[in-house]
Parts: structure tokens; C-alpha cells; sequence
């Protein structure tokens, strides 16, 4: 936060700003309002994907606050995964569930997930605010991507 405040006072005009993880925290908008359109950050989620705006509804419902919109999601997508392996596996049995996991789909609240190389595909790296939404941006293909914006001035 502490950047962006300091961007703000020397009024530091640039057309793309990147200020990393705490950006895609809701306290982030909170605190900057209409001056976080078009501020870059890590992460970033698909607004239009309805599970994933089911997962922020039952979140503020049962926390009285929004997750952010990075890592909360991704989180609650990874225990699905578990969730869903350990039932086909039917029991504990961990070489069997990462053999699972390594070889099947799986739908989550981020869409559908396959590993690829252990690599999950579906992950935001980039993500910006947009209208008041810190959305996923710039991944060619991926559904939701969002086209990346130049900064307002402050």
C-alpha cells in the first residue's frame, strides 16, 4: 500500500504500475478506490466465470469480507482437487490420489484444471483492476483474459 501511496504524493504518472501481491486484496481497492483503475498486480480472477463468482458470494457470506482475488480462489480450487481424487480413490492412499491428480480433469471454482508437467495452467500471474474488479489479464486463449489497460493518471 505503501507504494502506491507514495506513487500518488509525487504524482508518478506512468501508463503501466505494478505493485505486486497486496494489490488483489479487496482492502486494496478499499483503500484507493477509483485510483486503482488500470494498477497491475499478481494474480487477477475471471469475473465472468460463474462458479468463481459463487465461491466470492459464499465467501463474504460466511466471512463478512471478500477474498482476495488471487490466491483465495486458486486455495479453495486446490482442496477441490484433493476433494475429488480422494473420492475416485476411495481411500487414503497418497500414491495413488497424486497418481489421480496426475492424470484426470478437474472443475473447480476457477474452471477446469488438468496438470500439465505438475504445472497448473489455469493460474493468474497478472491481474489488474478493471471498473472495481481485480481481473485476470493478458493470457492469450484463456478464457476471461482481459485486455490490459493503460493506467489513469492520479
Amino acid at each position: 500500500f505503501g507504494l502506491t501511496e507514495q506513487a500518488q504524493i509525487a504524482q508518478f504518472n506512468v501508463d503501466f504500475f505494478y505493485t505486486a501481491v497486496a494489490t488483489a486484496f479487496p482492502g486494496f481497492g478499499g483503500r484507493f478506490g477509483a485510483a486503482t483503475e488500470g494498477i497491475l498486480g499478481a494474480g487477477g480472477i475471471n469475473p465472468g466465470n460463474a462458479a468463481m463468482l459463487d465461491y466470492i458470494k459464499a465467501h463474504k457470506e460466511s466471512q463478512n469480507v471478500a477474498p482476495d482475488s488471487w490466491a483465495s480462489g486458486m486455495v479453495y480450487a486446490t482442496l477441490q482437487i484433493l476433494e475429488q481424487a480422494i473420492e475416485a480413490v476411495g481411500k487414503i492412499d497418497n500414491p495413488a490420489i497424486i497418481k489421480y491428480i496426475d492424470t484426470n480433469s478437474f472443475d473447480t471454482v476457477v474452471g477446469t484444471i488438468t496438470f500439465k508437467d505438475q504445472n497448473n495452467e489455469k493460474f493468474w500471474t497478472v491481474g489488474q483492476w478493471q471498473d472495481g474488479v481485480f481481473v485476470g489479464v493478458n493470457s492469450e486463449g484463456r478464457p476471461g483474459a482481459q485486455t490490459i489497460i493503460p493506467k489513469a493518471t492520479w
